[in-house]
């Protein structure tokens, strides 16, 4: 990872963290769509476009499988 990455994904941790504070409380369902947003909006236009990102599971070579992940980079 380059050393100018470093510092801009920790700028957006610090963002992703104070909007899973504000959404404390609120129903999993919207929640989960913030999450998504904060994926498709934000995290698309900050990172280079060398960083592919998305939604979805992990599966193991067992089978078996993660449950949904809100951020896949």
């Amino acid at each position: 990872m380059s050393e100018a990455l470093l510092p801009r994904l920790e700028g957006i941790r610090a963002t992703l963290m104070a909007h899973y504070t504000a959404g404390r409380g609120m129903p999993s369902g919207a929640k989960g769509d913030e999450r998504e947003v904060i994926v498709s909006k934000f995290l698309s236009q900050v990172l280079p476009p060398a960083y592919r990102l998305g939604t979805g599971a992990i599966v193991d070579d067992a089978g078996r499988r993660s449950g949904q992940l809100d951020v896949v980079m």
